[in-house]
């Protein structure tokens, strides 16, 4: 129970009170394990793995770079479905708001493909450009495609759906890419010099983010909230308050016997993610954290001309001593 504090004095008689935020409780010391995965080329095993990503009902979707093929799990690591025949060495991929799976090969076709999420068969597919490699991959608020080359041409690039190029600047050395969904901006991991370029929706440069002598950043991903999780080498995933001047949060080793954390996919509600361990060819689970449920808005009547009436709000859901409230307009 939350009591609300003295308000003014108005003209009329009822309050709304409703929470805008949920969110997480977040863990200051993540935990993780192993969930699946072994080196092959057998259902459920990897060579290379590159891009991968959450759909909306948590199924994971990821890529087997050298297998030519794209996998999908559900939440608990068992095997639903893969490619079949079409891909070649595919690199970056994405889900848009509609379910669909963006795949973006290398080498030999640079092509792009849409791919039907209950069935794993190519819908349609357009040419990236002779020379590609398409090494990260998002899509912002507009459902535009974002690829990161880090090929010959070198460059972030924005694509529509349908494969017209929309906007590209050059940007040597880089890696993975990742947008932020609160405001759609755009973060570039470039691996050797340690950073990560920070750029806003029309690719404007704002700043150079370093993750630390010696920490090459490969991927990111973001929650629904804005808090950035970074995988890299030697074996590191690290977490980042946007909100906050990009503040490093913790620092959390995949695994001692690995030196390579490579793809990540943070789930919506940002309590678990998935990142790979490219040593070993395990998917680890690390979990980040406890949804906080929103509040429903409530209205309570007051007297007028009352100074300080005693309002309050209970809800069983959420943690104790939490302070997740805000008071809305008066009605």
């Amino acid at each position: 129970e939350v009591n609300l504090p003295t308000l003014e004095d108005k003209s009329t008689n009822s309050i709304s009170v409703t929470d805008n935020s949920g969110g997480i409780d977040p863990v200051t010391t993540p935990t993780g394990s192993v969930l699946f995965g072994s080196q092959g080329s057998g259902t459920g095993q990897f060579t290379t793995n590159y891009g991968a990503d959450f759909d909306s009902d948590n199924n994971y979707w990821i890529i087997d770079y050298s297998n030519n093929r794209a996998d999908k799990f559900d939440f608990d690591g068992n095997h639903l479905l893969s490619s079949s025949g079409y891909l070649d060495r595919g690199e970056g991929l994405a889900i848009d708001e509609d379910g669909y799976v963006w795949i973006a090969e290398y080498k030999y076709s640079y092509m792009m493909n849409k791919i039907d999420p209950d069935t794993g068969n190519q819908l349609t597919s357009w040419s990236l450009g002779s020379g590609t490699e398409p090494y990260g991959m998002d899509i912002d608020s507009d459902g535009n495609l974002w690829v990161s080359d880090g090929g010959s041409t070198k460059q972030l690039e924005k694509w529509s759906q349908s494969g017209t190029l929309l906007q590209s600047i050059s940007q040597a050395g880089n890696y993975g890419m990742c947008i932020n969904p609160v405001n759609d901006d755009v973060y570039v991991l470039i691996y050797n010099s340690y950073i990560m370029k920070h750029y806003d929706s029309s690719m404007t440069h704002i700043e150079d983010i370093s993750t630390g002598s010696g920490n090459s950043p490969f991927d990111c991903d973001f929650d629904q909230f804005g808090t950035m999780y970074v995988s890299g080498s030697p074996n590191f995933l690290k977490k980042y308050d946007t909100t906050n001047n990009h503040s490093l949060e913790w620092t959390y080793n995949v695994n001692t016997n690995g030196n390579n954390a490579r793809s990540i996919a943070v789930t919506d509600d940002g309590t678990v993610l998935f990142v790979i361990d490219a040593t070993a060819r395990q998917v680890h689970k690390v979990n980040l954290g406890t949804a906080i449920p929103s509040m429903t808005s409530t209205t309570g009547v007051i007297s007028t001309g009352v100074q300080s009436p005693n309002l309050s709000y209970t809800d069983t859901n959420l943690p104790d001593n939490t302070d997740d409230f805000s008071i809305g307009s008066w009605v």
